[in-house]
């Protein structure tokens, strides 16, 4: 009966898991513990958290109501996560974990590795424009020659 519960608790906690990765932009199969899984990262998350609310949960409530346990798993994970605030402790979770700002903001490290590739010079910065800077096409001679490149020509 136990296994059922605590299978029953982890199973809701995944969920709420999951949902806080997905909507803060996360990966959820990015995991650090687990992986190989397409919600790596979701198993590691829901970790910090099952000793604190699913395993009372599951225990407490094999203890009450043996015979109809997973319904009764499942509305008792509901209520704590509700009475809890969990979202909320979640979110802020994610912030403080991922955090690289002084106020705990989650915000990406300014790293300049972002490179575009080019035949004549190799590697050369990305985010700028090589287009002539008068607005002229750089290809023009190109789309010239090629004009009528794919379409069907009357004979």
């Amino acid at each position: 009966m136990i296994n059922q519960a605590l299978s029953a608790a982890h199973a809701c906690l995944y969920g709420l898991a999951l949902s806080v990765l997905v909507s803060l932009g996360l990966s959820p199969g990015l995991g650090f513990v687990h992986t190989g899984h397409e919600l790596s990262f979701v198993y590691d998350f829901a970790d910090l958290y099952k000793a604190d609310v699913t395993i009372p949960i599951a225990f407490l409530e094999t203890a009450k109501h043996p015979q109809k346990i997973e319904t009764e798993v499942r509305h008792a994970a509901r209520d704590i996560f509700v009475s809890t605030n969990l979202i909320e402790r979640m979110v802020g979770d994610v912030h403080a974990l991922f955090s690289t700002g002084e106020d705990g903001s989650l915000e990406a490290p300014q790293v300049d590795i972002l490179r575009l590739w080019d035949d004549k010079e190799g590697l050369v910065k990305a985010g700028v424009s090589y287009g002539p800077s008068d607005g002229s096409h750089a290809y023009a001679d190109v789309l010239e020659r090629d004009a009528g490149y794919g379409t069907i020509m009357d004979e």
